[in-house]
């Protein structure tokens, strides 16, 4: 998956000097083969993911967007949902993707200041 996304991701931070790819816990994020590839093709800086931090991890936001686009829609079909998906997908802006990411830093100092939490 991240072979066929490299292009995208290396667009999308195009421009910024240092930068750091961040993934949760799964096991397929801590495989050995994926974060070799990673770090050769992508960037030497990994972020291990705090443990039920969805706060901290900017596709969250992204996903919620996309339910939201998705739910105002009313698919009542299998294919209905998956066109629906597909199309909040293809419709998710790069700007909004960049503010996301952007915002993790303002939301972390948010969090230390609170001792642990987001208000």
């Amino acid at each position: 998956m991240l072979n066929t996304q490299k292009i995208g991701i290396k667009r999308l931070f195009r421009g910024i000097k240092r930068w750091w790819f961040q993934q949760d816990g799964a096991p397929s994020h801590k495989d050995k083969d994926s974060v070799k590839f990673i770090r050769k093709n992508l960037t030497k800086n990994i972020l291990p993911h705090p443990a039920q931090s969805p706060d901290l991890n900017p596709i969250e936001l992204i996903w919620a967007k996309m339910k939201k686009e998705v739910e105002m829609q009313c698919p009542q079909t299998k294919n209905d949902l998956l066109e629906a998906i597909t199309n909040s997908w293809k419709n998710i802006n790069l700007r909004f993707i960049r503010k996301c990411i952007m915002g993790i830093k303002k939301k972390m100092k948010e969090i230390v200041k609170n001792e642990g939490n987001l208000q």
